[in-house]
């Protein structure tokens, strides 16, 4: 038995081979399996890590990112498939000890920012979709410290997206596309928050310089999305702010002011 540790694979193996087998997993298991699941990763990463715990770290975050990305059949089972590795991640965030959760969490921003660099190739839809159920399964349990974690994820993704756009010096079809889902799934889920209406005004202005400075597209279909990604993330901007404005006068208003 003394040996038997010895003859496994070492942890960065297991964690690379381990991502495609996920989804027949944990389809359709219940929520006490994907618990029990984070905790047998968990124990691995316990007994088994690496001399250099960044380094396994972020393979933890590499691996249950590139689940969320795995392409599924249609958009439904791509967002199911997105909230299960969410939902699993944070189960196992919340198993393993403090240094190694806030090496995972480096290791996952880090990965995230790499989009800056290589573009929409390295983020999708999904991914998108498990950061912000992040956001609300940290929100619902009122912990502001890993919100900010995850709203710095989806930070990076939405002005790597932009930064990666200038340093091309054209406009790109997929990458407009996930800004898209950027706006309406920051301002339908997240809206209340006023640090998410401030990262949502971020990428408006950026947007805005992008468009005054890059060459417009042949392409009269880009050029039309270009102008609606700016039209709808102004709207949504100001809805944000009207409803701030009438949470503000119903307090005044309860105050007797």
């Amino acid at each position: 038995m003394s040996r038997a540790s010895e003859t496994l694979p070492d942890l960065e193996s297991r964690l690379e081979s381990l991502s495609p087998y996920l989804p027949k997993l944990l389809w359709n298991a219940h929520q006490d399996v994907l618990q029990f699941h984070a905790r047998l990763l968990a124990l691995d990463i316990t007994l088994h890590s690496t001399p250099d715990r960044h380094k396994g770290a972020f393979k933890v975050g590499q691996t249950v990112v590139h689940g969320a990305s795995l392409p599924m059949l249609g958009k439904d089972e791509m967002v199911k498939w997105a909230k299960i590795c969410a939902q699993h991640f944070r189960y196992l965030y919340g198993e393993v000890d403090q240094d190694f959760r806030e090496d995972v969490c480096r290791g996952m921003i880090d990965l995230l920012q790499q989009v800056e660099h290589k573009g929409p190739i390295w983020i999708t839809h999904g991914i998108m979709i498990m950061l912000c159920e992040l956001y609300v399964l940290a929100d619902n349990l009122d912990d502001s410290l890993d919100r900010s974690i995850w709203l710095d994820g989806m930070r990076k993704v939405g002005v790597g997206l932009c930064k990666w756009t200038d340093g091309a010096g054209e406009w790109n079809d997929e990458a407009l596309d996930l800004l898209y889902y950027v706006e309406f799934t920051l301002g339908c889920k997240m809206g209340e928050q006023r640090e998410v209406r401030a990262l949502l005004f971020e990428l408006l202005e950026r947007l805005r310089r992008l468009a005054q400075t890059l060459p417009v597209p042949r392409d009269a279909d880009l050029v039309m999305k270009i102008q609606e990604r700016l039209d709808e993330m102004q709207k949504v901007h100001k809805v944000m702010d009207q409803a701030e404005m009438n949470e503000v006068t119903a307090a005044l208003r309860d105050v007797g002011i």
